[in-house]
């Protein structure tokens, strides 16, 4: 038997599923500032509430007009980043901005953190030690919120931890009070926990987001590769050639009608084996069968006109 003059081979790509391309950096900062623009909007009405809160404690023992241009400060600058945050997200479609609004965001949150130190200073109660420690709870609480918004970017947490717990900490330490003073301890050592804990989300989020955007890609790849196949089973059905398709050891998975036609041969009879085994015969041109066998080896195409 010799090969007929219309046969072609192909060989299929490698088994399994095409492999995820690593996110580069841009698409990874594009998907953290997503994720701190959504929590600048969740985070705001809290800031405010807590704030109030701060501003109604503290006004029989602070300057009422210290308390209310704090409060206002508190009020302006969450209003701006929630503008910000509105502005972002109608123009996040636009490449190449994720760096730019990544450092927008951070800066917004250092001003917040700020704001926050300067009302734990400016509203610190000297001769009331009830109202010290309640301060000192209401920070804690205000910091712990603030990680789960923030933990996205560290840059971002450490700014606003820092600029926002420091200052009370140091109110506490210059307090004259032994018990106080201890509490100005345990408020930077709370801190060295908050951003260790923080650290630790931030890596888990950096993980998470780089596993989607992985899986994504391969998602994407994988319809690309079914849409190839699919086109190449209708050309190859369609074809008055010849046509047999082997796996990565060289056996026949699919053969055309027109494999049928020209050789006798139907799919269930070929499937599992090589081509040669079906092909070759005595009159077989020795040339053929090894350029068919060099072809196939290499993953190509083999045609014999």
């Amino acid at each position: 038997m010799s090969l007929p003059p219309t046969l072609k081979t192909e060989k299929t790509l490698p088994d399994g599923p095409p492999l995820a391309r690593d996110p580069d950096d841009s698409q990874i900062r594009a998907e953290q500032t997503q994720l701190l623009m959504k929590g600048v909007q969740a985070s705001i009405p809290a800031s405010l509430a807590v704030a109030a809160v701060m501003s109604y404690i503290q006004w029989p023992l602070i300057e009422h007009a210290v308390v209310i241009t704090w409060f206002c400060a508190i009020v302006l600058v969450n209003l701006l980043r929630w503008a910000m945050a509105l502005i972002y997200f109608k123009t996040r479609e636009e490449t190449g901005t994720e760096a730019k609004w990544l450092l927008r965001f951070t800066a917004g949150t250092a001003v917040a953190g700020a704001v926050w130190g300067l009302g734990a200073w400016m509203l610190y109660p000297p001769d009331d030690v009830a109202h010290q420690a309640f301060q000192g709870i209401l920070v804690a609480g205000l910091t712990a919120g603030a990680v789960t918004s923030l933990s996205a970017s560290m840059s971002a947490t450490l700014a606003f931890l820092s600029l926002s717990v420091l200052p009370l900490a140091a109110r506490f330490l210059s307090s004259g009070d032994e018990v106080i003073s201890a509490l100005g301890l345990l408020t930077i050592v709370f801190l060295g926990i908050t951003v260790t804990g923080a650290r630790r989300i931030n890596a888990n989020i950096i993980q998470n987001v780089r596993l989607r955007l992985q899986s994504s890609t391969q998602v994407a790849a994988l319809r690309e590769s079914e849409e190839q196949s699919r086109k190449l089973s209708m050309v190859a059905a369609r074809t008055d050639n010849a046509v047999i398709i082997t796996d990565n050891a060289g056996q026949i998975e699919w053969v055309n009608d027109a494999f049928t036609r020209i050789t006798g041969y139907a799919l269930p009879e070929v499937l599992g084996r090589t081509p040669g085994s079906v092909l070759q015969g005595p009159e077989t041109a020795a040339q053929a069968v090894q350029r068919m066998r060099g072809k196939l080896r290499r993953g190509q195409g083999f045609e014999e006109a």
